[in-house]
Order: C-alpha cells, then sequence, then structure tokens
C-alpha cells in the first residue's frame, strides 16, 4: 500500500511504502500542492495546486505527470 502526501516546501507529492514507512516515490507538481485524490480505480492521482491555480493529474503507477488542468485561482479541495 502507499500513501500519497502533497509536499508545498518542493512542489510535489511523496510516495510512501505504508510496511517501511520510505518514501519511494516523487513526483513534481504545480506550485504549492495542496490535496491529492485517487481515483476509485487507483489508476490517476489528481493535485490541487493552489499556487498556480491548476490541477495536476498523475498516472499512479508510473508516477508520472498526465495532464494538468487550468482551474483557477487558489484550488484546494476535491472529490472523485
Amino acid at each position: 500500500r502507499e500513501l500519497w502526501i502533497s509536499t508545498q516546501s518542493t512542489n510535489s507529492v511523496a510516495v510512501i511504502d505504508t510496511a517501511t514507512h520510505a518514501v519511494i516515490g516523487r513526483t513534481e507538481v504545480g506550485k504549492d500542492p495542496n490535496w491529492v485524490g485517487i481515483s476509485p480505480d487507483g489508476s490517476r492521482a489528481v493535485i490541487s495546486n493552489t499556487g498556480s491555480g491548476d490541477v495536476t493529474i498523475v498516472d499512479v503507477a508510473r508516477r508520472s505527470i498526465v495532464g494538468t488542468v487550468e482551474v483557477g485561482r487558489s484550488p484546494k479541495r476535491l472529490a472523485l
């Protein structure tokens, strides 16, 4: 199992292995990432970036960005 955490100081999301408590990945996203949501099928993570006014869509398996969507000023909470 994995835990995805937004890290505003590095403008990234960190992926933590919940069994070992080790950081196993990191993906740079927009400025000041805030909330992280995971799609129901577990294939995508969506991160709201309050500083850049967009959301970043990440392929969970590859930990790579598949898209960025401009949504306006200071997006925060999201629901999938």
